[in-house]
């Protein structure tokens, strides 16, 4: 899905299978340079539209984070009343995006807990030590990343 906007400022937003990229033109003095923002789809937990109205631009908010320990990030994207029926349909997908990716999430908690209990048993075999057991578990937790 591609979507060409012009006003309030030039912006080219494209949707494929694993990404949103929004390329924009920012205006600085005389001088015009595209600023592009990738977007992974997997990290997209939060959408939200706020209506264009007469006096004040449309805006389409997106929150995602680029990796799980990562901080969360924002995009917005500006627009007109005349580009709305363009970013409704963009604005749904993504939501079922946001929807898929909370079931990803709860699947990874599941799948993280079957893992741990693996290694657990491991440990009980004597295949591991307490030490490497410990480890693996912080590690597959992500509690030794900042």
């Amino acid at each position: 899905m591609q979507i060409k906007i012009k006003k309030p400022t030039v912006a080219a937003i494209n949707l494929t299978d694993k990404q949103l990229t929004l390329v924009e033109t920012i205006r600085h003095h005389l001088r015009h340079r595209q600023v592009e923002t990738v977007v992974p789809l997997k990290g997209i937990n939060q959408v939200k539209l706020q209506l264009p109205k007469p006096d004040t631009p449309g805006q389409l908010h997106v929150s995602y984070r680029v990796e799980k320990a990562a901080p969360e990030q924002k995009l917005t994207v500006a627009f007109l009343d005349s580009d709305l029926s363009f970013i409704q349909p963009l604005q749904k997908r993504l939501k079922q995006q946001v929807e898929k990716n909370k079931q990803w999430g709860e699947d990874d908690f599941v799948a993280n807990g079957q893992l741990i209990m693996q290694y657990l048993k491991m440990r009980d075999a004597g295949l591991l030590t307490n030490e490497e057991f410990e480890a693996k578990k912080r590690e597959i937790l992500q509690l030794d990343e900042s």
